[in-house]
């Protein structure tokens, strides 16, 4: 196993990297749009069939996070969407650093059986209406 000081010195070099990245990514979008919707999609062992979708501050994250739901069908799957709470460093920094007018973000967390068996259904489907949801929802921005 590698000392303490070494993992804090790769954990913040491989994170640094990554978060410069993502800020450069975001920097060119905000060149050609007017607003970002950052979706972060999490699979954990949670009851199958459940779908949770956690929004940050903005509005526009929140409309496309209850849209989404709406457009999925409830006879075959939970779904729920909720204000995000609990915040890993990551999202912390990101909402920090980024105008929540501008900057949306909405963690997605399905259960494994979407993926790895297809139950209740397809990804895909699931994928559809978050989609559909986008671009309903959409901001209209400079050409």
């Amino acid at each position: 196993t590698l000392p303490e000081a070494t993992k804090v010195k790769l954990i913040e070099r491989h994170e640094k990297k990554f978060r410069m990245a993502i800020e450069q990514r975001l920097t060119e979008d905000f060149k050609r749009h007017t607003s970002v919707i950052h979706l972060l999609i999490h699979t954990a062992p949670i009851a199958d069939g459940s779908i949770i979708l956690e929004y940050s501050s903005s509005d526009h994250a929140r409309i496309i996070a209850e849209a989404t739901v709406n457009n999925l069908p409830a006879s075959e799957i939970t779904s729920r969407s909720s204000p995000l709470l609990e915040k890993t460093p990551l999202i912390r920094w990101l909402l920090e650093n980024f105008d929540s007018g501008k900057y949306g973000l909405i963690r997605i967390t399905v259960s494994q059986s979407f993926f790895l068996k297809s139950i209740p259904m397809r990804w895909e489907t699931i994928k559809r209406s978050l989609i559909q949801a986008i671009e309903k929802s959409s901001i209209p921005h400079p050409a």
